[in-house]
């Protein structure tokens, strides 16, 4: 049985979480969002992890959470939704708050949940033709706190509001001059061997001078933390 994540260890000091549902588009079911949590929070009690990759198998990073599993005839249970809310702002707080470096490798497509699992970590990086977009409010749908907290810090409450209102798809371009990409690539394989040889170069520097350094972007990220907290849908 095929897992929906990997977790690989090419290098002393790297580890690559590698999202493994191609045929879903890498979409976040209930149990790859379970095992991604469980995964941050091992490796934030692994002092030998450095720097840590989020990547992709297939042609898509990650289409977001997985629509198909509450798929039915009755509308899905709000405790249900609700539960994997909170399971997004869990895996997103433990990326922010882990004392590994973490990069993201993006190619393909970055949505909703996906979009927020790359924006999380120090850096984001992508193939100059991967779409990123947050549809939840154009579609009815709840965009976890964490995601738009963290889009906020990484390009301003004026863009975020655009970004989150409009469901609008944005190319890699536009959101490097916003400041949410980093390096762009031509192709998904240059950027993920230029993602894992940058790793592996971090993961050479001394573990304190890491710390140090990472320090002062854990610490703004802990003022955007989200709570786990019980807000309601709207009823009307």
């Amino acid at each position: 049985m095929t897992t929906g994540l990997q977790v690989q260890r090419p290098h002393d000091g790297v580890v690559v979480l590698r999202l493994n549902r191609p045929a879903e588009r890498n979409a976040l079911d209930t149990a790859t969002l379970t095992k991604l949590n469980e995964s941050i929070g091992a490796l934030g009690e692994d002092r030998n992890a450095r720097v840590v990759v989020i990547a992709g198998t297939g042609p898509v990073f990650c289409a977001g959470a997985d629509l198909q599993e509450f798929a039915g005839d009755s509308p899905p249970d709000p405790a249900d939704t609700l539960a994997r809310v909170r399971l997004v702002i869990r895996v997103i707080n433990g990326l922010l708050e882990l004392e590994a470096v973490t990069i993201s490798a993006v190619h393909g497509a970055a949505i909703g949940a996906g979009w927020g699992l790359a924006l999380s970590c120090d850096l984001c990086w992508a193939a100059a033709d991967t779409k990123f977009a947050l549809p939840e409010v154009a579609k009815g749908l709840r965009l976890p706190r964490a995601i738009s907290n963290r889009l906020i810090q990484v390009v301003g409450p004026i863009r975020a509001a655009e970004i989150i209102l409009s469901g609008d798809s944005y190319g890699v371009s536009e959101l490097a001059l916003m400041g949410a990409i980093g390096r762009q690539f031509a192709e998904a394989e240059a950027l993920e061997a230029e993602a894992l040889a940058f790793a592996v170069q971090l993961a050479e520097h001394p573990r304190k001078s890491l710390r140090v350094a990472t320090d002062p972007l854990r610490l703004a990220a802990a003022r955007g933390a989200t709570p786990e907290i019980d807000y309601q849908w709207p009823e009307r």
